[in-house]
């Protein structure tokens, strides 16, 4: 059932929008992988994840903090730019013609081009006030063509390309909720769970009362046993339907989570 439900919302309408040097040589960081770990180091602080992780007193929090940052790194591959950011380009590049009108791939493939261009330019040692999109010259139209070859991936079961679409553009837009949204139904196709979690818990920051997000993240924790958090979910579901009028398809989820929930 779950499937049928990822199919329908993944063509939802796109929303209006820190020691002893080593003896090896250092490795540069490509900008790219710099922005990368602001993205982790956001999400870190965002859902206080070294307070919440379990506490040892000989261990202090700067320690703690970098330990749940390999882990995050390992688990969803953030820094992993040959397989993630580099792979996605490519699609771009060279399918952007399958998908798209010829003039919106050219203007995709400029700008794309056109990133060494600006990456050099952008200090992520300070916060950044604006989207990396913005700093790159990526435009709203070629964000749309980016996230429309996403969709068609989709649609051709290229989980994979797909997967690696929206986590490209979830980075360019770390507030793009729909971007966080769709690569969440993406992982769940890929059956990386813990993945889908944070990314559906991403879109969830950016808009509570993004139905698609907690009903589909009470399916997930479902699937790992964790009956209590999907049923936290399901409470915040009934408050959100409490004060709204949602389409039939969430009622007739949420009714479905709530059998799987009584088996």
């Amino acid at each position: 059932m779950v499937d049928i439900y990822l199919q329908l919302m993944m063509h939802g309408e796109l929303n209006k929008r820190e020691g002893k040097a080593s003896s090896k040589p250092a490795i540069k960081k490509s900008k790219f992988e710099i922005s990368q770990e602001k993205l982790i180091d956001d999400y870190i602080d965002t859902f206080s994840l070294v307070e919440c992780a379990p506490k040892n007193a000989l261990i202090p929090d700067s320690i703690r903090r970098v330990k749940i940052k390999e882990d995050l790194k390992n688990s969803v591959n953030f820094l992993n730019i040959d397989m993630d950011l580099n792979e996605s380009f490519e699609i771009l590049t060279n399918d952007g013609l399958l998908y798209l009108e010829k003039e919106e791939s050219q203007e995709m493939i400029t700008q794309i081009l056109g990133i060494p261009l600006y990456i050099d330019q952008v200090d992520f040692n300070k916060p950044l006030k604006e989207s990396l999109s913005t700093f790159l010259h990526i435009s709203d139209s070629v964000m749309l063509s980016i996230f429309k070859i996403g969709i068609a991936k989709y649609n051709e079961m290229a989980y994979e390309a797909s997967f690696s679409i929206f986590f490209l553009l979830s980075s360019l837009d770390h507030a793009n909720e729909e971007g966080w949204y769709r690569l969440g139904i993406v992982a769940v196709h890929l059956e990386k769970i813990n993945l889908a979690l944070q990314a559906f818990a991403y879109a969830i920051y950016l808009n509570a009362d993004l139905l698609g997000a907690r009903l589909f993240s009470a399916q997930c924790y479902i699937k790992l046993g964790e009956v209590e958090s999907a049923k936290a979910e399901i409470t915040e579901v009934k408050n959100i339907i409490g004060r709204s009028s949602p389409e039939p398809i969430w009622i007739e989820l949420l009714t479905n989570i709530e059998e799987q929930l009584i088996k």
